[in-house]
Order: C-alpha cells, then sequence, then structure tokens
C-alpha cells in the first residue's frame, strides 16, 4: 500500500512541478506526415482495417510510406474532380472535407466514431497549408 501512495505522491508532485498535459513532448501532435502518420492515420485509419492495405475504402492506403503518394494531389475515388490534399490550399482539400463532414459523398470521417477533435484537424490542415510535404 504504501509503495502505491508513494508513487502516487511522485506523480502528482511532478505534474504539479512540471505542468502536467497528460502528454509528453514527444507523444505532441506535429504538423508533420511522420506525426500526423504516427498520431492520426495509424491510430485512427489503418488499424480500423479501413485504410489499410488489404481492404482500402475508396481506394486510399494511408500505411506508412504509402499516405503521402496517395494523399497529395491525388483524385478522390468517389469525387474525381476534387483532390484528396492539394498543398497549401487545405480548404480545397478533399481530406479536410471528410473529416469536418462538409462538401462530401458518403459519411464523415472517421465511419462510425466520434469526429476528430478539432484541434486534431486543424494540425492536418496546417501540413497541408506547409506544403503537405513528405516530411
Amino acid at each position: 500500500m504504501r509503495f502505491w501512495s508513494a508513487t502516487f505522491l511522485a506523480f502528482a508532485l511532478a505534474c504539479t512541478i512540471g505542468g502536467c498535459t497528460g502528454r509528453t513532448k514527444e507523444g505532441r501532435l506535429e504538423p508533420t506526415l511522420h506525426s500526423i502518420q504516427e498520431r492520426v492515420f495509424d491510430v485512427s485509419c489503418v488499424r480500423s482495417s479501413c485504410h489499410d492495405a488489404y481492404t482500402p475504402e475508396s481506394q486510399l492506403v494511408l500505411t506508412p510510406g504509402r499516405s503521402h503518394s496517395e494523399l497529395v494531389n491525388k483524385p478522390s475515388a468517389v469525387m474525381r474532380k476534387r483532390l484528396r490534399v492539394v498543398p497549401f490550399q487545405s480548404d480545397e482539400s478533399y481530406l479536410i472535407d471528410k473529416l469536418t463532414g462538409t462538401r462530401i459523398v458518403g459519411e464523415r470521417m472517421p465511419i462510425g466514431r466520434p469526429k476528430l477533435p478539432d484541434s486534431t484537424i486543424a494540425v492536418i490542415r496546417q501540413w497541408i497549408d506547409k506544403g503537405a510535404l513528405n516530411n
């Protein structure tokens, strides 16, 4: 019992002194493809088997090493006149519309699950607006 009390006290003290946010710096979502891949695509899109390499919904594979070439300057399978990601133009990118549920065919992504937080979508917008680099 003492071990758990001491452990909790140490954690609480570290949070108080260090400003605990519930995330480490390494866990913070950044506007880079690498960060978005690890913290959004892998978790919300690939693990759910919607956009894996075996049965990709809308012919979109979002696995590491493929997501950039599948997204940037590529037409949507359901709206051929819309590009999935238009570098420097998040407002024209179909990916953002699918995440927000605006100007789309079908359902908002991720299907059947809660909408991604606005803060997450904002970081994806930043990545696109900075050129949608393969970084």
